[in-house]
């Protein structure tokens, strides 16, 4: 049984996620340097049902993730007992041991021949890069040792040729027995065209301004922006060229002049010269419908709220019981003054809508 979504076509034995989102090779952060929550998932069938998994090792390179961190003890997924987390290598490299609780030995595993195995374990870390050459983390799987010994490899199951796929193989612990292992990368280095250090979308008054970084490129033909109101169905926005080819850090940038009212998703999708398309997560932005200040707060007799357009939106005033009170005011030209003078002292808040969505502003007045 192999993993569904697959992080990558060639390596159907497990998945990604990054904050509860699957991700696909090559694996990507946005923004950097914020703290991230990865699960790594791996899957195996066990054709015998003897032989089961004793033994994860994670190894973090220290140039793509920093501060890796896993819970200490984690409950058995089949067998009763705890998986133990043992940190090494000032931290970079995690070893998480199974402990049967009958204490013979075994891994975690029930002895159903032909089961599903799927063992999910997630770190809590920060990563510093987008380069697969600098965060491709290797992971390595041990049996514990109770299958029939064999002499020479195996192949079998979802990996079909370690020769592209896996950085080590299964491998035989003799021919009277022993355990056996298996490694890969989850994000080893490949022929990528574009190497993604960032894409950031940030709300700027009514405007979106939308940023991205390449570490390098290669037959990078464009970049098309992406928009959504749903985040399912997209529009096409823009087109940016790309640099064709480079080596160096390229900055890019667009702004969308006329987004829409509240929440909105954009996402990025970069283009070859010969038409191959990878589109990269997208990001969320929320834009208030209207942008707005309000002066003086705290306020004793007139508050005047100055919005960029002249469209007029609801208000109401409520006390801090949430009960509704009334305050005479004015709408001029993009300006609402609005009369406080006979509000006793104290907290309330403005509700502000537009088009269905309101935004609450707390004001005092004060005597």
């Amino acid at each position: 049984m192999c993993a569904t979504p697959t992080f990558e076509p060639t390596k159907p034995f497990f998945q990604l996620k990054v904050n509860g989102v699957y991700q696909t090779a090559p694996l990507f952060f946005s923004p950097l340097n914020v703290v991230d929550t990865v699960c790594i998932t791996t899957f195996f069938k066990n054709t015998t049902g003897v032989e089961g998994v004793k033994k994860f090792v994670f190894d973090f390179p220290a140039s793509g993730y920093l501060n890796p961190q896993i819970a200490p003890i984690i409950p058995g997924f089949y067998n009763a007992g705890n998986w133990v987390a043992t940190p090494s290598n000032g931290g970079k490299t995690w070893t998480l041991q199974f402990i049967d609780a009958a204490g013979i030995g075994k891994g975690d595993f029930t002895g159903t021949p032909n089961s599903c195995l799927a063992y999910e374990f997630c770190f809590t870390l920060t990563p510093l890069s987008n380069n697969p050459l600098y965060t491709n983390t290797k992971v390595n799987i041990t049996s514990d040792g109770f299958g029939k010994g064999y002499l020479g490899t195996m192949h079998q199951g979802c990996c079909t040729s370690f020769a592209t796929i896996c950085n080590m193989n299964f491998m035989g612990g003799g021919a009277f027995g022993g355990t056996h292992s298996f490694g890969f990368g989850f994000n080893d280095p490949g022929a990528l065209p574009v190497e993604l250090l960032s894409f950031t979308a940030k709300a700027e008054k009514n405007r979106v301004k939308l940023n991205w970084s390449t570490a390098s490129e290669k037959n990078n033909s464009h970049f098309t922006i992406e928009k959504s109101v749903n985040g399912n169905n997209w529009s096409k926005l823009a087109t940016v060229n790309g640099q064709g080819n480079s080596n160096s850090i390229q900055n890019y940038s667009y702004t969308d002049n006329y987004p829409v009212s509240g929440t909105s998703w954009y996402r990025l999708m970069q283009t070859d010269f010969d038409g191959t398309s990878e589109t990269f997560p997208a990001q969320r932005v929320y834009v208030k419908p209207y942008h707005y200040s309000i002066f003086p707060n705290p306020v004793k007799d007139l508050l005047t709220i100055q919005f960029d357009s002249d469209e007029t939106p609801v208000i109401q005033i409520f006390n801090p019981v949430g009960n509704k009170v009334f305050a005479p005011f004015e709408w001029s030209n993009g300006m609402v003054k609005i009369n406080t003078s006979q509000l006793p002292t104290g907290l309330y808040f403005l509700s502000i809508e537009t088009y269905g969505i309101a935004e609450k502003e707390q004001i005092a007045v004060v005597r």
